[in-house]
């Protein structure tokens, strides 16, 4: 991996939230604008190398959420509020350290529109 490379690899871990295009400018890039940012980070991310990096974090994460389960089951058994909270802490960390590295999914909305016309005269009709 380049120096920029992994530099754009320790931003996104850094910064789940940023944009794309800042992820790029900070990582040392040179872009014309937004879109062409957007676009450089959208190759590299299918990138091998740049993958198989992210992946270390992920799999941690993913090991985490396992070990986290288990626990979790075995807390359970004992009826522990302060185990059922820790599991929930813990799960939450291991959720944000894959979303830092994945990205968070795009979510949908529906969203309903009404409108209404209402006609008025003014004229007297006399």
């Amino acid at each position: 991996m380049t120096g920029k490379q992994e530099a754009m690899v320790a931003e996104r871990i850094k910064d789940p939230k940023a944009s794309n295009a800042e992820i790029i400018e900070r990582a040392g890039y040179k872009a014309k604008d937004v879109h062409t940012a957007s676009q450089q980070y959208l190759e590299n991310m299918k990138k091998p190398e740049i993958a198989s990096a992210l992946d270390v974090y992920v799999n941690k994460a993913e090991q985490g959420v396992i070990e986290i389960a288990e626990y979790s089951k075995d807390m359970g058994k004992i009826f522990s509020k302060e185990g059922a909270s820790y599991a929930g802490v813990a799960l939450a960390a291991y959720k944000d350290i894959q979303d830092r590295v994945r990205g968070k999914p795009k979510q949908q909305m529906e969203i309903t529109s009404t409108s209404v016309n209402l006609n008025l005269s003014l004229t007297d009709i006399t």
